[in-house]
């Protein structure tokens, strides 16, 4: 009645844990809070300065739409460090994730001490990397919308097409 293949092992793994597996979601939460916190924080800055947007006058839009395009820029660069602290969580649950993968017992406090002294620098880099690029993609997208000259904005979003192209 023993798994015989991965498929079986991975199934056999998520019936047995998966408590463990809920809980290691609702970490992977808590190390996301300030992506979260900072993306609600920008949509309530959002939805408030766009109460009784109708009465404003042309400029006063447009200061409105630049307000918005400085919080989102804002919001981009503060996701850097939330990438970071988001690397930091993941990088304790790989060596859980992979103890479980290999059916090996799993003690969670030092599996995820040991997974962050092994994985921290890998994990942090592409947190790094990640929080950067998006940053660019984030920062160039929004200027690309301010510009007049089309040939320019289809340039300030070169970007983001390749943050895309090799994500996919």
């Amino acid at each position: 009645m023993l798994p015989h293949n991965r498929k079986e092992c991975f199934f056999d793994v998520v019936k047995l844990q998966w408590t463990k597996f809920l809980g290691y979601g609702m970490l992977t939460l808590l190390f996301s809070i300030p992506l979260l916190l900072f993306a609600w924080i920008e949509d309530s800055y959002s939805y408030g300065i766009m109460q009784g947007i109708e009465a404003l006058t042309e400029t006063e839009k447009t200061a409105v739409y630049h307000d918005m395009l400085s919080m989102s820029n804002t919001r981009a660069l503060l996701n850097i460090l939330s990438f970071l602290i988001l690397s930091v969580g993941i990088a304790g649950l790989i060596r859980i994730i992979r103890g479980h993968s290999w059916q090996e017992s799993v003690a969670f406090r030092t599996d995820f001490a040991i997974g962050v002294k092994q994985n921290a620098k890998q994990m942090i880099l592409l947190g790094l990397i990640t929080g950067i690029v998006n940053a660019i993609s984030v920062l160039s997208y929004n200027y690309s919308l301010l510009v007049q000259n089309a040939l320019m904005a289809v340039l300030l979003v070169i970007p983001l097409g390749l943050a895309v192209f090799f994500f996919v």
